[in-house]
């Protein structure tokens, strides 16, 4: 996870064990009033929509999902998908650790402890 005082990105590596789709997350709002999924892929067909935090740091509804293939580790990286948190509740902490549920289309809920980290990957 990379953080600034306002937004966090989340990153990961994610192998699901059947044919499946990455839906969503959720944080605690006690971390952040929103987690949205942003895949840019997704985004090809439609280069005016590009998922960002805007400048008032506000996320605007994007729908993306992301593919994952049965047995094959996918990462959630920079210049890829990722999770956008914000705007934080308060400013995390170089080392905290946050729990963030994975929601699928097929899966069941997966909680996951997260690492902050000051930058990406």
């Amino acid at each position: 996870m990379a953080v600034d005082e306002q937004a966090a990105t989340v990153y990961l590596t994610i192998t699901a064990a059947e044919d499946d789709e990455l839906t969503a997350a959720r944080v605690d709002r006690g971390v952040a009033a929103r987690t949205e999924l942003v895949n840019p892929a997704a985004d090809e067909d439609d280069p005016g929509h590009q998922g960002h935090l805007d400048p008032g740091g506000s996320l605007g509804p994007h729908g993306h999902t992301v593919a994952l293939p049965a047995d094959r580790p996918v990462r959630l990286e920079p210049d890829g998908a990722y999770f956008a948190l914000g705007p934080l509740a308060e400013p995390l902490a170089t080392g905290d650790t946050i729990p963030v549920t994975l929601l699928f289309r097929d899966a069941d809920d997966l909680t996951v402890e997260v690492t902050v980290r000051s930058g990406p990957p």
